[in-house]
């Protein structure tokens, strides 16, 4: 069975980019946007958040995470991009 990664980011083509790179490496990758996080019906083996969002958005889903009994323990990898366009 694929371990399932889950990733929270708004820049759309980061989303494309590190879900391009783990889905031909073999992982199940969901992508979820920084206001639409479904953690209960995304249960990950790995969470994927983006360094870079807002302090209160970060933060709360931080806390969203450590409130979650089904959530709590799961991994999480801090991401930071700076990209110009």
């Amino acid at each position: 069975m694929k371990k399932k990664i889950l990733i929270i980011e708004e820049d759309l083509n980061i989303q494309e980019i590190i879900s391009y790179v783990l889905t031909n490496a073999g992982y199940s990758v969901t992508v979820l946007s920084p206001n639409n996080t479904q953690l209960e019906k995304n249960r990950p083996d790995l969470i994927i958040l983006d360094d870079r969002l807002q302090n209160d958005t970060r933060n709360l889903l931080c806390t969203k995470l450590n409130a979650l009994p089904e959530i709590k323990g799961i991994p999480v990898i801090l991401t930071s991009t700076d990209i110009k366009y």
